[in-house]
């Protein structure tokens, strides 16, 4: 039976198990428009550690504290805590990947005007545009 993934995403995730553990994670980031978006998803089990914060389950964190999206990697913080460089442990479970038309590049209050797709298809144009000066045709 053939069997159709209409998911776009692809997901890279370990088990957690002893063949396939997860790994322990520190990194350090900014808070840039209240969020930080962690390298890998972090485990829910093992929660994240922001050194000088505490983890809340508010959608809106008070200052000094934080909330974490377990599903895709995303530490919210207090406005007040803006700037702020922190350091972060966690056991990551693995990655999501999306495909380039979905990953945004530009924004104008919140509202999408360039992705990544738009990006890569603009360079090419304009390479392809470029040789043609430089060698006489189009590719």
């Amino acid at each position: 039976m053939t069997t159709w993934n209409s998911d776009p995403l692809i997901y890279l995730t370990r088990s957690g198990t002893l063949d396939d553990p997860f790994v322990q994670i520190s990194e350090s980031f900014k808070i840039i428009n209240s969020k930080i978006v962690l390298t890998e998803i972090p485990d829910p089990i093992n929660r994240v550690l922001v050194t000088n914060f505490i983890e809340t389950n508010s959608s809106a964190p008070a200052q000094g504290y934080f909330q974490t999206d377990y599903y895709n990697g995303i530490l919210t913080f207090n406005s007040t805590d803006e700037g702020t460089i922190v350091n972060i442990s966690y056991w990551g479970k693995g990655v999501t990947f999306y495909p380039y038309k979905r990953v945004w590049t530009q924004e104008t209050n919140g509202e999408v005007v360039q992705t990544l797709e738009d990006l890569v298809d603009d360079t090419i144009s304009l390479l392809d545009f470029q040789i043609g000066l430089i060698y006489g045709t189009r590719w």
